[in-house]
C-alpha cells in the first residue's frame, strides 16, 4: 500500500489533474510551482482542504471521507514541519514539544518528558526550551519543530520547505536530521515539498517528482 496516492486531482490554484504514488517507506520530494501550491499540498494530505475532483489517499484512507471524529487520530500519523515551523507562539519551546503527545498518545508523562528530550538531542536543539518561538530564529524553529514531530514517532514525516531560506550549514543540520531519522525508522516515509528545487539537489532521493508550472489555475 502507498504512503500517498494522487489520481487525476485537481485542486484550487492547479488545475491539470496531478498523478502520483509515493511508496511506504520511500524518501521523497514533490516539487511544486510556488510556496502556495505546497502550503495548499500540505493541507490536501491532512484532510483540511479538500480537492476539486480525482482521488487522495495517505496511509489507505481518504482523508476528504473522514469524519470529522476521526480526523484527530488520523492526523497524529503524520508530522508536519512547516517553513516557519509551525509551533504556537505563545507557548514555551518545551511546551510546544509535548502538547501533541499529551494531547494524542495514552502514554506516562514520564514516557513524554523522556521521548521530548530525546528528540531535543537528537536534532541538536541548542536553543533555550523555555523560550516563546519567536525568540527563536528560523533555523532554531524548523530544529524544535522537527524534534515536535519526531516525538510523535509518525507514519508519515511531511518537510514543507524545511531548507528554504537558510544558510548552507544549517540547511545540511536539518537536511541530515530528517535522513538519519528516516533510515533509523524503517517503513516511516519522509515527503520533502518545495518551491525551491536547488534545496534538495543534495539529498539521495527514492522519488522526485514535479508539479509543472502549466498546471496553475
Amino acid at each position: 500500500m502507498p504512503a500517498i496516492k494522487f489520481e487525476h486531482v485537481v485542486f484550487t490554484g492547479y488545475s491539470a489533474p496531478a498523478t502520483f504514488t509515493v511508496e511506504t517507506g520511500a524518501l521523497a520530494a514533490v516539487v511544486a510551482p510556488t510556496q502556495e501550491i505546497s502550503d495548499l499540498l500540505v493541507r490536501l494530505l491532512l484532510g483540511i482542504s479538500n480537492q476539486v475532483s480525482g482521488t487522495v489517499e495517505v496511509l489507505g484512507v481518504e482523508p476528504a471521507e473522514i469524519p470529522e471524529r476521526g480526523l484527530s487520530s488520523f492526523r497524529q500519523q503524520i508530522g508536519v514541519v512547516n517553513p516557519t515551523g509551525g509551533l504556537i507562539f505563545n507557548l514555551k519551546v518545551w511546551e510546544n514539544i509535548l502538547l501533541p503527545m499529551e494531547y494524542h498518545l495514552g502514554i506516562s508523562q514520564k514516557e513524554i518528558e523522556e521521548r521530548g528530550e530525546e528528540a531535543l538531542r537528537t536534532v541538536g536543539f541548542g536553543g533555550d526550551v523555555h523560550e516563546l518561538p519567536g525568540h527563536l530564529s528560523l533555523f532554531e524553529q524548523r530544529l524544535a519543530s522537527q524534534a515536535r514531530s519526531f516525538a510523535m514517532q509518525p507514519a508519515l514525516l511531511v518537510y514543507n520547505e524545511l531548507l528554504g531560506g537558510l544558510r548552507e550549514e544549517d540547511q545540511g543540520r536539518l537536511a541530515d536530521n530528517a535522513l538519519a531519522y528516516h533510515r533509523g525508522r524503517p517503513g516511516t516515509t519522509s515527503l520533502f515539498l518545495t518551491a525551491q528545487p536547488e534545496t534538495i539537489r543534495s539529498l539521495s532521493l527514492d522519488q522526485c517528482l514535479v508539479l509543472e508550472r502549466g498546471g496553475n489555475g
